[in-house]
């Protein structure tokens, strides 16, 4: 695929996912529409889809100005890429925590009580949800006299999903529950706030209360009761130790959807000190987890046309689920993947969720 027709790609699924993200009915997590956001800056970085993210809120939620702006964080996509980067730090410690795959959350506290819960939105404007977060479970009050900001994920468990939410439909929206990251998002923004008791608050980050380390932090939110993803300080290199260990095993066994890990400069005035670009701390590091694969059938090829007018083959296969999503159609984009690639109807393939978002077919085994 051209850089053109990708960009162009891109922009549909952003501007796509954008709308329905105020609509009850997620398209992806945070997580999946910052990378494809991150794709299309490399890309194309004046394109106008990243200019009108979140520059025209169309939520019937009320919009509110984040106090402490929700950025993101840079991404690594291996180990390599992630040492490289803690190189540049010159940083001894670090600490790592699961990267949760929810929906991003600001927790307002005033004098011990939750006044205000607001969605990321475009990291400065967000959805005031509070209502909805107070049926969740997440704490009411704490012991604290300052004003405290508390950054947060909305999650749901996947031992809820399977129980009650798997293979049905939203009577809201007539669509089917897909994923418990998804399903969490949706059930979030629902204007009823039905099924927001099904919901939990993991929480992360926490401004307003002075701390110099990540590991005070961490110490900080579960003395206050919140909880928190497991995390640990580690030198880089003992970093890799943690990243195959969630690969090999702990990623499938934690209670909820995770898609990395999140490093950060221990020391936390060394992190503030190396800056921010873009509205993204450079003391911190996304360290993704490769994409999951599943094996299937190639069934059949039929032709396409896009929304630019552009004509691609698409894949027809055995339906399988990646990442809690059934795939039965890949995009092939040209007819030179389908050589290179060797593929026949009725041959087995390797597929995955490019990013956990897009479906590609992989390789022919």
């Amino acid at each position: 695929m051209s850089n053109k027709d990708r960009i162009a790609e891109l922009e549909t699924l952003i501007n796509e996912a954008a709308h329905q993200y105020y609509n009850e009915e997620p398209l992806m997590t945070d997580a999946e529409f910052d990378s494809l956001c991150d794709e299309l800056r490399k890309l194309a970085p004046k394109s106008q889809a990243l200019k009108q993210i979140g520059a025209k809120p169309t939520s019937v939620w009320p919009e509110v100005h984040h106090e402490t702006a929700m950025g993101s964080q840079f991404k690594a996509d291996s180990i390599e890429e992630f040492l490289a980067w803690a190189k540049k730090t010159g940083a001894k410690t670090f600490c790592w925590s699961e990267k949760l795959d929810g929906s991003s959350l600001a927790l307002k506290y005033n004098k011990g009580v939750l006044i205000q819960a607001l969605s990321r939105g475009d990291g400065v404007t967000g959805s005031d949800l509070t209502p909805n977060v107070a049926q969740m479970k997440v704490l009411s009050s704490i012991k604290a006299t300052e004003k405290i900001w508390v950054r947060s994920e909305v999650i749901m468990k996947k031992s809820t999903f399977d129980e009650k939410y798997k293979g049905k439909i939203n009577e809201e929206s007539g669509h089917t529950f897909k994923n418990p990251r998804n399903t969490a998002a949706g059930l979030a923004r629902r204007f009823s706030g039905v099924g927001c008791d099904d919901l939990g608050v993991i929480a992360y980050g926490v401004d307003g209360v002075e701390l110099t380390t990540e590991m005070q932090k961490f110490d900080w939110l579960e003395q206050a009761g919140f909880f928190t993803p497991a995390w640990g300080i580690v030198t880089a290199e003992e970093v890799e130790q943690v990243y195959r260990r969630y690969i090999e095993s702990d990623r499938n066994s934690c209670p909820f959807e995770i898609d990395g890990l999140i490093i950060a400069v221990n020391d936390i005035a060394a992190q503030k000190a190396l800056g921010v670009t873009d509205n993204r701390p450079k003391g911190q590091i996304a360290l993704k987890f490769p994409s999951l694969q599943v094996e299937s059938i190639l069934e059949q090829v039929i032709w396409q046309t896009g929304r630019t007018g552009r004509i691609c083959p698409v894949a027809l296969i055995s339906p399988v689920e990646v990442g809690g999503v059934t795939i039965s159609r890949v995009t092939l984009d040209n007819c030179g993947i389908i050589q290179a690639l060797n593929l026949e109807l009725g041959c087995r393939i390797v597929v995955e969720r490019r990013n956990d978002v897009i479906p590609k077919i992989v390789r022919r085994l």
